[in-house]
């Protein structure tokens, strides 16, 4: 991509966007026209790009954008980048107005050699060990990041030989520390370490060469998978984890001395305290719909009511964080977790009996029961005079996606089983 035009998605029209190559500050703003998922506002080589303020227009006012919205997407070989708005509210005529500035890094990466966008090479082989250490109370033991965990890596790759320069590029998260590496031969490459990733360079050379790197990056997983076929591994300090039978799915037993949600009914109960915590301010229900019987009709208009206020999330998240639904709902764009625990606030507002399910796919193994490896989907469970209904916003009353009948859920009473096709005969 260009490093001095923003980049608009299918829909989008941009009305106005002066070259950010200038040091100052730019006025960019999209029309969505029917849609518009996102924007691509450009970073350029050796410099960052600031987005100052971020503005949505809709018929429901004007409000501004939150930090989750903005996805920074790693440089490429040559250094350019782009930080993507995720938009998909966006509907016919609704603008978008983005303020930013370009402006030199406070430490510049060292320059390279020329290299082109062709110059992308990838290691013959890659070889990766994690250590987790969680320090004594840190709570992300009961799901929670921040308290302090890291996790170390060691990455070692080989390149073949080169008869001219490559690059491979290799993204970091956010936080990463103690970054140092070693090449062998010396002179067969170097590592350029820049503001989101590193910039692995291998020179032109007749001997395999050697790139080992080492960093800290903050937090550690309590489960995991490890990529088949590779030379991966993981340990934790002081602590032990639990193997699947297949040797590649992991779980976090113990630190310390200490169980880490031992049972799946302590992965409910940590899971309903996070999702109470996300409703302490909740939407209210449409002032048409307050006093009416709570029965099967009620249900399809308050379900249809939340499913014409979703617009689906698009940018990076995790299901099992939702962000407080009063501020989501406002905002149009959730989760399917967040719209689930909308949908099941309102419920139970309008006297229904309701119940959130977080379900896993069939044919999706955890590490460990006590695990949320997998569990990424919302389901609703409403009971009614006469029977269940099964609520998802994917689709409607009573249908539910194939990949998730059969499957497992958690929820405020435990752990259960989705009901199978037979319950849901009308399923396509």
């Amino acid at each position: 991509m260009s490093a001095t035009a923003i980049v608009v998605g299918v829909g989008c029209l941009l009305q106005s966007g002066p070259d950010p190559s200038e040091r100052r500050v730019h006025v960019a703003t999209v029309v969505a026209s029917p849609t518009c998922s996102h924007i691509d506002v450009p970073v350029p080589p050796r410099e960052q790009t600031v987005i100052l303020g971020a503005r949505v227009r809709t018929s429901k006012g004007s409000r501004k954008l939150m930090p989750e919205r903005i996805e920074r997407r790693t440089r490429d070989v040559v250094g350019h980048g782009f930080l993507r708005i995720h938009t998909p509210e966006l509907r016919n005529g609704d603008q978008l107005r983005i303020r930013y500035r370009t402006e030199e890094l406070a430490s510049p990466p060292q320059r390279t050699l020329s290299l082109g966008t062709d110059a992308r090479i990838t290691p013959t082989s890659v070889e990766r060990r994690e250590t987790l250490k969680i320090p004594y109370g840190d709570p992300q033991v009961v799901l929670y990041p921040g308290g302090g965990a890291v996790t170390d890596v060691l990455l070692g790759t080989s390149f073949a030989p080169r008869s001219e320069a490559g690059a491979w590029v290799l993204p970091f998260p956010k936080g990463v520390s103690n970054l140092t590496y070693t090449v062998s031969p010396e002179r067969g490459g170097k590592v350029i370490v820049r503001d989101d990733s590193a910039l692995v360079v291998v020179l032109p050379t007749e001997a395999n060469v050697r790139v080992d790197l080492r960093w800290t990056q903050p937090d550690a997983a309590t489960f995991g998978r490890l990529p088949d076929g590779g030379a991966h591994s993981v340990r934790v300090e002081d602590g032990l984890l639990g193997w699947n039978d297949d040797g590649l799915r992991w779980w976090l037993v113990g630190v310390h001395n200490a169980a880490v949600l031992p049972t799946t009914e302590a992965l409910a109960r940590a899971l309903a305290r996070r999702f109470d915590n996300a409703r302490l301010r909740e939407p209210a229900l449409p002032p048409p719909l307050r006093g009416a019987q709570p029965d099967l009709q009620l249900l399809q208009l308050l379900t249809t009511y939340v499913q014409e206020h979703t617009r689906w999330a698009t940018w990076p998240h995790q299901p099992t964080l939702p962000r407080p639904v009063t501020r989501a709902f406002r905002e149009g764009a959730m989760t399917e977790v967040e719209a689930g625990l909308v949908l099941h606030a309102l419920l139970q507002q309008a006297g229904f009996d309701s119940s959130w399910r977080l379900v896993r796919p069939l044919g999706q193994s955890p590490a460990h029961d006590a695990s949320l490896s997998g569990y990424e989907h919302m389901l609703v469970r409403v009971v009614l005079e006469d029977g269940e209904q099964w609520i998802d916003l994917r689709h409607g009353v009573g249908t539910i996606r194939p990949e998730l009948l059969d499957g497992l859920w958690i929820g405020q009473e435990g752990v259960g089983t989705v009901p199978s096709m037979e319950a849901f005969p009308d399923e396509p």
